[in-house]
């Protein structure tokens, strides 16, 4: 692609990464082994994610916490989720 290019091969990834996270979502939802959910993704991420969201799976999403955990430990993961 070229340098006037808007093409973002990393948005491109993000993306496609929200859609398969959104599509299993609703997978389980549809199955009922998800009636409630919480969300913790980075921000900009969490947004993406949001985009993708059926009408049904936002109806499930109890809670989101817009936060970059990936080096946080399992017990701080734990304490936001249930904070």
């Amino acid at each position: 692609h070229g340098a006037e290019s808007d093409y973002d091969p990393h948005a491109v990834e993000v993306d496609r990464f929200a859609k398969r996270i959104s599509r299993r979502v609703d997978t389980e939802r549809r199955a009922e082994r998800i009636n409630e959910l919480i969300v913790i993704a980075e921000p900009r991420f969490l947004g993406v994610l949001r985009q993708q969201w059926s009408g049904p799976t936002r109806q499930v999403v109890k809670r989101e916490v817009a936060k970059d955990l990936v080096r946080a430990s399992d017990a701080q993961i734990l304490k936001l989720a249930l904070a």
